[in-house]
């Protein structure tokens, strides 16, 4: 019951930034609600067998692919914030309900 209302609490945020977009379902917003609630759920499920046995081969070998995956990310962002760009025009554009990024010049 704990995880349930652990959900729900954690859930909360995630809606209220999603909030715009669930009412668009061809954003890109709307798809990365449901992603976020199942990274969420799936954590919360494994939660429990994460420290069971911490220094076990599996679990080792799990944490150090864990913060592999969290560089890639990390990378991911650094590379997005770098190179990615916002055209304010292109949010008057008809195609409004699509991301509008381009690449700095």
């Amino acid at each position: 019951m704990t995880r349930i209302a652990v959900f729900a609490l954690i859930s909360m945020p995630i809606l209220w930034v999603s909030r715009r977009s669930l009412g668009r379902p061809a954003s890109h917003g709307f798809f990365r609600f449901f992603a976020f609630e199942a990274i969420l759920a799936l954590m919360l499920l494994n939660a429990p067998q994460w420290f069971a046995d911490p220094f076990g081969v599996r679990q080792l070998a799990s944490w150090f692919l864990l913060s592999l995956s969290l560089l890639f990310v990390i990378w991911g962002f650094a590379l997005l914030r770098r190179l990615g760009g916002f055209s304010p025009a292109a949010e008057a554009s008809p195609s409004f309900d699509r991301e509008s990024t381009e690449r700095g010049a």
